[in-house]
């Protein structure tokens, strides 16, 4: 059922402008605006499916403490957007929201802090584990984004950018929806170095994800103007910041 803004409250109300929907056309499930109903979402492989189910939803929270030991830059996202108090921040494949919670204490409760994924698995823990009111959830897909132009400050995709299909479409939408002067912190998985390259081709055939190569994110970005074009590479895991000229 269609929901007005003046029904809404908290984070929803002040997402609801934002998007590129009628507000009449607004349907919310399980506590976050879902633009997916009745569309169905086809996987790109094993490491989709298994986030797009129960049981990979769970191993997501054993995964992430891992990447996170292995991978600083996983814990700096804020840092790395370097955010500003009252910021609009949208975390593009939020998963159960390991990073987002964050991004809303960085910016503060003038903030925002939009979660968006694919998965209603990955949304409903991301739900579950969020007390702070300047964050609301989107079920949409990534590469097509459904966020209005020069709605957001910063940006973060972390593990997500290697199971899309269209990554131009992906990276256009980045560049459209980013403010001039915005930042953006993605991470994906990676050819890599030394062994991990060696292993990387294995890894990506049976998950089903792409391994990136080391200049083609920033490439992506670079294509589309951005600049202060960072990247880091730990074991099969990239790690590239940049900023949108303003």
């Amino acid at each position: 059922m269609a929901v007005e803004i003046d029904q809404m409250t908290g984070a929803l109300r002040r997402i609801a402008p934002l998007l590129d929907v009628r507000s009449d056309e607004l349907q919310i499930r399980q506590g976050y605006f879902d633009l997916l109903v009745d569309v169905p979402v086809t996987s790109t492989g094993r490491a989709q499916s298994l986030w797009l189910n129960q049981t990979g939803a769970a191993a997501y929270d054993l995964l992430h403490p891992i990447a996170r030991a292995i991978a600083p830059d996983t814990r700096r996202v804020p840092e790395r957007l370097d955010l500003e108090w009252g910021a609009t921040v949208l975390d593009l494949g939020c998963g159960p929201a390991n990073i987002t919670v964050g991004l809303a204490r960085a910016v503060g409760e003038r903030g925002l802090v939009i979660g968006l994924d694919v998965s209603e698995k990955m949304l409903a823990r991301a739900i579950a584990r969020t007390s702070e009111s300047n964050v609301g959830y989107v079920r949409a897909d990534a590469e097509r984004l459904p966020l209005r132009a020069e709605t957001v400050d910063a940006l973060c995709c972390s593990v997500v950018l290697q199971l899309v299909e269209d990554l131009d479409a992906v990276f256009d939408h980045i560049d459209r929806v980013l403010r001039p002067g915005g930042r953006v912190a993605l991470a994906a998985t990676a050819a890599g170095y030394g062994l991990s390259r060696q292993i990387a081709p294995y890894v990506g055939n049976f998950a089903g994800a792409h391994m990136f190569e080391p200049e083609e994110m920033p490439t992506l970005l670079a294509d589309r103007g951005f600049t202060n074009i960072k990247t880091r590479t730990y074991a099969m895991l990239q790690f590239v910041d940049a900023r949108k000229p303003r």
